[in-house]
């Protein structure tokens, strides 16, 4: 395979991409997660935050979405392989989300720090 092969590849799967997000932005979470960015959008501008602790927040938050995603698509398989109702599959996705809600938890944290540190303590 050549190189211009490999990048005509790697572009394809960009398709993929966009395909995924379509499928993620029928998911509930997915906003409500967009409606969290809003907030630390605001946040952000209204507090003034460092360009530091802005794009930490920001990071995080990609993670979060990263989670749901994979969250979904975990969902998502377990129903194919097996569509009738099983503990096991219930287990696998109870610890998915269990997974989003960790990342979730860990971004709540990071902002009431950073709004901690700049609402309270005037940094």
């Amino acid at each position: 395979m050549t190189l211009k092969d490999h990048i005509i590849k790697h572009f394809k799967s960009y398709k993929n991409a966009i395909v995924g997000f379509d499928v993620l932005k029928k998911e509930t979470n997915f906003w409500a997660e967009m409606i969290i960015l809003f907030i630390i959008i605001a946040t952000v501008l209204v507090l003034k935050i460092a360009l530091f602790d802005s794009v930490l927040l920001f990071v995080v938050w990609t993670f979060l979405v990263g989670a749901e995603a994979l969250n979904t698509a975990i969902e998502l398989m377990a129903d194919i392989i097996c569509e009738k109702h099983s503990k096991n599959i219930a287990k696998v996705k109870d610890v998915s989300a269990l997974g989003v809600l960790l990342v979730a938890g860990g971004l709540f944290a990071l902002y009431l720090y950073v709004v901690l540190k700049y609402a309270v303590f005037g940094v």
